[in-house]
C-alpha cells in the first residue's frame, strides 16, 4: 500500500486515474493499457473490462505478464473508489507465450478529501497480485516499487499544474526609471502567478522623463516620506525637428546626479 497527499482537487485526480492512457505515465512497467468494453456507466459509477500488458527488466532478465480485469469507478460526495479484480473475458484472450497474472481482491485506488479540503486529496493505492512464477529477483523489485505509484501520480499532476501556472502567469513590470548603474539594484522573485519587481534606487536625477507611445508620460507626485524617489512632477516636453516634418517627442536631455548636493539648474 502507498499513501500520499496531493494538493489537487479529488475530481481532477479521479479523471486522471480513469484514463487508461495515463497508466504508463505513473507505472513504468505497463507498456499497454486499454479498455476492452464498457459494461455500464452513470454519473456515479462506471464498469469496464480492461487490459494491461506489463514488462519488467532487471539486469539481463526480461519478463512479460498481461492482465485481464474488471474495473469499477465509483464517485461519492467526498470520496472516489476504483476497485479492480481479474476476470476472463472472450474479447481479451491470453497472448501466446505471455503468462497471465492476477489482480486479487482489494487492489485499487481510494481518494478522499483531506480534512474536508476541496484542494487537497488523500490518495491511497493498494496492490494485491499474483505474478505467476515471476523470477524472484524481478518479483521482489516490482512489488516493492508498486506502492510508489501513488507518489508518481502526485509528481506528474503537480508538474502539469506548475506548467499551467507558468503559461497563465501575468507579468507586471513598471516603466523603467532612469537611474545610476552604481547605486541601483533590481531583482525579481516568483510568487504564485505573478512576478513582483523589487527596485532599490538611492541616487538619480530629480527630473525623469519617459517617452511611451509617441508621447511623454508624467510621473505622479508621491508625498510619502518613505518614497525612494523625488516627488517632483515631470512635465511633458515635445520637440520638433528642424524640417518640421517629424513631430515625434524626444527624451529630454539630463545627467544623473552623482553628488547628494546636486542641484538641477533647469
Amino acid at each position: 500500500m502507498g499513501r500520499t497527499i496531493i494538493q489537487r482537487p479529488m475530481r481532477e485526480i479521479a479523471d486522471f486515474l480513469q484514463d487508461p492512457a495515463s497508466v504508463p505515465i505513473y507505472d513504468k512497467h505497463i507498456v499497454e493499457s486499454k479498455h476492452i468494453k464498457v459494461l455500464s456507466e452513470s454519473e456515479t459509477h462506471k464498469d469496464v473490462i480492461a487490459y494491461y500488458l506489463a514488462e519488467a527488466r532487471e539486469c539481463l532478465v526480461t519478463a512479460k505478464r498481461d492482465f485481464s480485469f474488471f474495473v469499477r469507478h465509483t464517485h461519492f460526495d467526498d470520496k472516489y473508489v476504483m476497485t479492480v479484480l481479474s476476470v476472463d473475458h472472450p474479447e481479451c484472450p491470453p497472448l501466446d507465450g505471455v503468462p497471465r497474472a492476477q489482480l486479487l481482491e482489494g487492489s485499487g485506488w481510494h481518494l478522499e478529501r483531506h480534512m474536508g479540503s476541496n484542494s487537497r486529496t488523500l490518495v491511497t493505492y493498494i496492490v494485491h497480485t499474483d505474478l505467476k512464477e515471476l523470477p524472484p529477483i524481478i518479483a521482489n523489485r516490482v512489488l516493492k516499487r508498486q506502492p510508489l505509484n501513488a507518489y508518481y501520480v502526485k509528481s506528474h499532476l503537480m508538474k502539469l499544474h506548475l506548467q499551467e501556472e507558468q503559461l497563465s502567469a501575468t507579468f507586471y513590470l513598471p516603466l523603467p526609471i532612469p537611474q545610476s548603474h552604481e547605486d541601483s539594484q533590481k531583482s525579481y522573485s516568483y510568487s504564485g502567478r505573478h512576478f513582483e519587481e523589487q527596485l532599490s534606487v538611492r541616487a538619480f536625477t530629480s527630473r525623469q522623463t519617459e517617452i511611451v507611445n509617441r508621447g511623454a508620460v508624467t510621473l505622479p507626485q508621491n508625498d510619502s516620506s518613505q518614497s525612494c524617489w523625488d516627488s517632483t512632477q515631470v512635465s511633458s516636453h515635445s520637440h520638433s525637428h528642424e524640417d518640421n516634418n517629424d513631430t515625434e517627442p524626444r527624451m529630454q536631455d539630463h545627467q544623473p546626479a552623482t553628488d547628494p548636493g546636486f542641484t538641477d539648474s533647469d
